[in-house]
């Protein structure tokens, strides 16, 4: 809403208009830098494209535009790159799933090299939701507010187990048996199964000096 005076020489009288429909105004984001980023190919031509445009102007104005114009680079830059780590960290959790299956006979660098890729999409989701809380709490005020109290409910919601699949094709969404199996699939897994000397095991694993 706006109200306009219009000033008129000729009479004591003005002439007020009150515009009663909200003017639209497309609020632009603050830019937020990821340290995520830094780890991804592509950023250090993004920042040597928008830094080394060309500008013309004062020293000052050279400078303020050169951040502008590299924040502009790294938008266009990272606007095609989805943040995918969710489905990278189902697809990895599978596939250890998979090979914690076959116990000694599964491929030990195979192994080693895929923990650590899980290792790290875990590592950059939690620094990316690190950075998002950090941006949400400078935008909607205390930790104690109605608003965090769900947002955190909301995380909670998403780290909860809700089902899991025996193996036998049966599934498990009763607590009870959530928690059953997950005692039986565990108490099995660190069980020993007699000694045989571990020399089989050994030879799988990947010597380092």
């Amino acid at each position: 809403m706006e109200v306009s005076n219009f000033y008129r020489n000729a009479s004591d009288h003005n002439v007020m208009v009150f515009d009663t429909q909200e003017e639209v105004r497309n609020r632009q984001k603050r830019f937020l830098f990821d340290r995520g980023w830094v780890k991804l190919d592509g950023i250090t031509e993004a920042v040597e494209q928008g830094w080394h445009e060309e500008v013309n102007g004062t020293e000052m104005f050279k400078v303020h535009q050169r951040v502008k114009n590299t924040r502009m680079a790294l938008l266009a830059w990272h606007k095609p790159l989805n943040r995918n780590n969710e489905n990278i960290i189902q697809v990895l959790t599978v596939k250890m799933e998979v090979m914690r299956a076959e116990m000694r006979d599964r491929d030990w660098t195979e192994w080693g090299a895929v923990k650590h890729e899980l290792d790290c999409a875990h590592r950059e989701e939690e620094l990316f939701w690190r950075l998002k809380s950090k941006a949400l709490w400078q935008k909607n005020g205390d930790s104690n507010t109605r608003f965090f109290h769900a947002y955190t409910a909301q995380r909670r919601r998403r780290n909860l187990i809700q089902s899991l699949d025996t193996g036998t094709g049966h599934i498990c969404e009763n607590v009870e048996d959530l928690k059953n199996h997950i005692v039986d699939f565990y108490s099995a897994l660190f069980k020993t199964e007699g000694s045989v000397g571990g020399e089989d095991l050994l030879q799988h694993i990947p010597v380092h000096v």
